[in-house]
């Protein structure tokens, strides 16, 4: 059986952060703060965190608010903003934004360029999360 012994560095990238991506946003920002959390981690870590990309181009509106977390000061602002600070900062996690719409495949590979790491101990693993709940020209 085959083993890898390098490290796992996570890079994260949503696609869109309106009604499913803003709650998974938040959820997965949760989960790994837990793991990163866990005693002994720091010594022994089971993956290294890279960074989460929010990208979105929507501004939050007002109807935004009953299905989506954001709340009333967020309205008129991008929703990779308002998202990537207020859980950025609680749960003290990297978080990138780019607040405009991917069109083409070469803007998504600027997006999740492999960021610089040692290849004999770590392994790039970028994870891409579309959710995208409708499509803009």
């Amino acid at each position: 059986m085959y083993k890898d012994h390098r490290i796992p560095l996570l890079q994260f990238t949503i696609i869109g952060v309106g009604a499913n991506g803003s709650h998974f946003f938040r959820s997965l920002c949760q989960d790994l703060r837990t793991h990163l959390n866990r005693p002994g981690f720091d010594k022994a870590p089971s993956f290294k965190l890279g960074h989460i990309m929010l990208v979105d181009g929507d501004v939050c509106e007002s109807k935004n608010l009953a299905n989506q977390v954001f709340d009333k000061d967020d309205v008129g602002e991008h929703k990779v903003i308002a998202l990537a600070e207020r859980y950025g900062e609680h749960y003290d996690l990297p978080i990138l934004r780019y607040p405009e719409y991917v069109r083409d495949i070469d803007t998504l590979n600027n997006l999740m360029g492999v960021p610089e790491h040692n290849p004999k101990t770590t392994m790039f693993m970028p994870v891409l999360i579309g959710m995208i709940d409708n499509v803009r020209p």
